[in-house]
């Protein structure tokens, strides 16, 4: 994490002129800790974007099974303008390279 991106330390509040400050996980407490995810289900409906984050279990992967389970580990709920503020800081996370390169599900 010593990406100059992931160093931000402030930035803007989209169309407020608010500036917010990040507090870096580095000075984060056990209720704040990072959440490990390894997917993630994006959904819109009623003018709002809900994002499932959770597991997909290695027990899952590994079994016989066609169909594969998501365990939802938190639901965030969001303005379409937070999503985007949202996707704008994961492509200037990515980069151009990685952005389209990703694979697609």
């Amino acid at each position: 994490m010593g990406d100059s991106k992931a160093g931000k330390r402030e930035m803007n509040l989209a169309k407020t002129g608010i500036r917010i400050r990040i507090v870096p996980f580095e000075e984060s407490s056990p209720a704040t800790a990072p959440l490990f995810i390894n997917y993630a289900h994006v959904a819109f409906l009623a003018g709002s974007a809900y994002v499932d984050v959770g597991l997909v279990t290695l027990e899952t992967v590994a079994s016989a099974e066609q169909v594969a389970e998501f365990a939802v580990l938190n639901r965030l709920v969001m303005s379409k303008e937070t999503l985007v503020l949202l996707r704008d800081q994961i492509n200037e996370v990515l980069g151009p390279a990685e952005t389209a390169n990703a694979p697609t599900v």
